[in-house]
């Protein structure tokens, strides 16, 4: 557990330092960071909401740790949401990640 705590601390320290820095693509945008939570059971540890009117986008980050990333276009629901897991997290991947998140992109194919 002491070790997972440690990686846990780090990908916070990442959250952390991405919050700080990041530059929102529009004054109607909103961004929520709130961590580290207690996270007793299953709860997320980090959870990172970003709302504008063309993209929405959640991050969960889990002990293990693991992350589930659900994002949508509100101007298209009928689409759908759409769900990513990432497990073998780094300070640089879940940075990278809220990156993509923010700029309104899914995942590489």
């Amino acid at each position: 557990m002491i070790e997972d705590d440690q990686v846990i601390a780090g990908l916070g320290a990442a959250i952390r330092a991405w919050h700080a820095d990041v530059v929102l693509p529009g004054d109607a945008c909103e961004l929520r960071v709130e961590g580290p939570l207690p996270a007793l059971g299953m709860d997320p540890v980090w959870i990172v909401q970003f709302r504008s009117p063309w993209w929405e986008s959640e991050v969960f980050l889990f002990r293990g740790p693991h992350v589930e990333a659900a994002f949508f276009d509100p101007r298209q629901p009928e689409a759908g949401v759409t769900v990513e897991g990432h497990d073998d997290l780094t300070p640089e991947s879940i940075t990278h990640l809220l990156r993509r998140l923010v700029r309104g992109e899914t995942a590489p194919s």
